[in-house]
């Protein structure tokens, strides 16, 4: 295969671009466009420079923490350059658009993620259960208290994305519903670490789909990069023609691939 170029200044991005017809952008956020929440030096003027030469821009994260509202606020106050919720696609909005699309049926779903994964699919009319828990919720499931749960009625899908208060009890749970066959298991991304810094790598969603996937003997669908789901978000809702698209990102198992594959 060709060698792709190396672009090290902006005049040969612009030139990049302009050879190969590019109409969109998609970048990757966190590694990409900052790091532990502070911007990468030049990211803001970037953004400015490919916005004013009339390209589309799309973020887009395997993070499901937040909504596409709270995500574009982030985005706009960190590099002061105005973002719009439909410039975003955290995975939580494409978990959300993929039930909506190919089961319609699910009206009920149990989440262990965070927030945003609710708030999106209470968007699209889905009730949720689970998700961040309160400082009450208890964690630890003993073998009596198996035996004497009783699961909500109607849940049609089980969601898993990142979370930082991943127990016991969330996979007791999620594995009791998922003895239906019927019920989905979906997951926002299957990440295996997020990296901190250069000697800190934090478990992330992927160690916890793995969790439920071994105690239910399921393998959850990944609406995540690399994923064509994610890829048929962006060409349906977002106006995307992939011919036209260019994929900015840090790491080789999705973003990478995910530009490769797609």
């Amino acid at each position: 295969p060709a060698v792709p170029p190396l672009l090290l200044n902006s005049s040969s991005v612009s030139s990049f671009l302009e050879s190969k017809s590019i109409s969109t952008v998609l970048f990757d956020c966190d590694g990409v466009m900052y790091r532990s929440g502070t911007p990468i030096p030049g990211v803001s003027s970037a953004i400015t420079h490919l916005l004013a030469s009339g390209l589309s821009v799309v973020f887009v994260t395997n993070s499901s923490g937040s909504n596409r509202a709270s995500m574009a606020d982030k985005l706009t106050k960190m590099m002061g350059t105005d973002i719009g919720p439909g410039m975003c696609l955290p995975t939580c909005y494409t978990a959300a658009w993929y039930i909506r699309k190919y089961h319609p049926e699910v009206k009920k779903v149990f989440v262990i993620g965070g927030q945003g994964i609710v708030d999106e699919l209470n968007s699209v009319g889905i009730t949720c259960i689970g998700g961040p828990p309160t400082p009450t919720t208890p964690t630890s499931m003993s073998s009596s208290d198996c035996e004497s749960f009783t699961p909500h009625p109607n849940v049609g899908a089980v969601v898993i994305g990142m979370d930082e208060s991943f127990n016991y009890r969330a996979i007791f749970e999620a594995s009791t519903y998922l003895r239906d066959v019927n019920v989905r298991l979906i997951s926002t991304n299957q990440d295996s670490y997020d990296v901190l810094n250069s000697d800190v790598w934090q478990p992330a969603a992927g160690a916890m789909v793995a969790a439920v996937e071994k105690a239910t003997n399921r393998k959850a669908v990944n609406v995540g990069k690399p994923t064509t789901r994610t890829m048929e978000v962006l060409e349906s809702e977002y106006g995307v023609n992939r011919a036209e698209t260019v994929m900015v990102g840090d790491r080789l198992d999705t973003d990478i691939s995910f530009g490769v594959t797609n």
